[in-house]
């Protein structure tokens, strides 16, 4: 029943383990962990992670950690409670190419299912590194998006290669286990056009959900539907045109996958800093530099002019909904709102969200009369290598201040310090745990190779 695509994801799986993943390779999934986990307590307190924990509350099964909590569930029910809780804020990592991802979605339903199956963190890491290196590949051959279809389907994906990797199902149990984790569980784009819900958050651990239970399935005897990827109304045909198995095939995007090499795409991802949509980056670390390199009033500002790449102008400044957001994923999904907020206030942080800043009159009228948006193809030609975007201040006595960003803090050609990156965890730690207490959870998490799971989760209840 397999298929091309199929069976390269499968040998991949079976052929990779902790002991030939690169030390470096090794460190940037610890840190993609402890980037998810103060990402998860930083979202902890959202309506949409309240909600998926109260669903997973109704399942008791000693089986996976409600992160935060001391109760347990069902593997299914963790990944959304904990996959949410990070997702949320949209302050988790990214990928950007052809098709843009949050690969650290995969995450939460491979620690989860760790725990069912008490694999231990080593094989924890090797199947998150698996799980990227999917993700990623994928990411570059084809786009979801210009189809209707989300990115989150790249999540089943790689979740389900990932627990092939950790659980070690022998070849047949694993090609039905990618193709239930396909054909049922397609997520359409709507998740992410005009105004933005709070499914935008649980999208990504709902599709990893749908893996978990083709795998469980798979493991039981269920066969999935023949060739998920390349059947005439397939994956391929059906959510890229065509698209990913042509260049799979043509330009070898899956070319290192197919070679056995060991996973190294990870490092090609980005961590982010503020807690915006990635594409935004760059934007608003021009805007904060030039707010904190010149003295003004934002009362004085006459107009911004931003520029941007074609996929920034279309998934963030585009939509009229970008310049009026009503809701707090539609603004940390604005261009326009970012920018203006991050000039009126000098800073974005989690508050720079909340409803009052939403509700402000001052700068819903700014937006609508005083910030232009365009795109660049200059600035186009330089993405997916670089995020470039340009932002033009000109106050009302004629001064222009202007900078251009490629490689915002955090990208992968200007990555976070551990040190930075034990801050943010902090950061998004410190309304819930004590310093002292901050502390021994970042040992603990950056020795998670030698650190029984059960007991660093334990650790992590609030």
């Amino acid at each position: 029943m397999s298929d091309y695509l199929s069976n390269i994801l499968v040998n991949y799986a079976q052929a990779v383990n902790y002991s030939m993943i690169d030390d470096g390779v090794k460190n940037e999934v610890k840190r993609r962990i402890i980037d998810s986990m103060g990402c998860l307590f930083a979202g902890f307190s959202d309506d949409a992670s309240n909600i998926t924990r109260n669903l997973a509350y109704q399942y008791p099964f000693e089986t996976s950690t409600i992160i935060g909590t001391n109760c347990k569930t069902i593997p299914q029910f963790a990944t959304i409670a904990n996959g949410t809780s990070i997702r949320i804020l949209d302050y988790s990592d990214t990928y950007l190419s052809r098709e843009p991802l949050h690969p650290s979605d995969v995450i939460a339903p491979l620690i989860a299912m760790a725990q069912k199956y008490n694999s231990g963190t080593k094989k924890l890491i090797g199947a998150i590194a698996v799980a990227y290196e999917t993700a990623v590949s994928l990411c570059d051959s084809a786009p979801l998006k210009e189809n209707g279809f989300d990115h989150v389907n790249y999540i089943a994906i790689a979740t389900a290669a990932g627990l092939v990797n950790m659980l070690e199902l022998d070849k047949e149990k694993a090609k039905q286990a990618l193709s239930l984790s396909i054909v049922p569980n397609i997520a359409l784009r709507q998740t992410r056009s005009g105004e933005l819900s709070m499914w935008k958050g649980v999208a990504g651990s709902y599709a990893a959900r749908g893996s978990i239970d083709a795998v469980e399935l798979a493991k039981c005897g269920m066969k999935g539907a023949f060739k998920p990827f390349e059947g005439s109304v397939a994956f391929s045909n059906q959510c890229t045109n065509g698209q990913l198995l042509k260049v799979v095939k043509d330009e070898h995007t899956f070319d290192s996958i197919e070679k056995l090499n060991p996973p190294m795409k990870i490092l090609n991802t980005h961590i982010k800093y503020w807690p915006v949509e990635y594409m935004i980056q760059s934007a608003l670390q021009a805007a904060l530099e030039i707010k904190k390199e010149h003295s003004f009033d934002f009362d004085e500002i006459e107009n911004v002019d931003i520029e941007t790449f074609k996929l920034s102008y279309e998934v963030v400044a585009k939509d009229p909904e970008k310049f009026s957001p009503k809701t707090k994923e539609t603004a940390d999904h604005s261009l326009p709102y970012v920018v203006a907020r991050a000039l009126k206030d000098g800073k974005i942080d989690l508050d720079s969200f909340k409803e009052d800043k939403l509700n402000d009159e001052s700068l819903r009228l700014f937006l609508k009369s005083r910030v232009k948006i365009k795109e660049n193809p200059k600035l186009t030609s330089g993405y997916p290598e670089g995020n470039p975007e340009i932002v033009k201040v000109t106050l009302k006595n004629g001064t222009i201040l202007k900078k251009h960003v490629i490689y915002p803090k955090g990208h992968a050609k200007n990555t976070l310090t551990d040190n930075e990156l034990s801050d943010k965890f902090s950061l998004c730690a410190h309304a819930l745990f004590s310093e002292k207490r901050i502390k021994r959870i970042l040992n603990m998490l950056w020795e998670i190779e030698n650190t029984n799971l059960d007991s660093l989760l334990e650790n992590l209840a609030i």
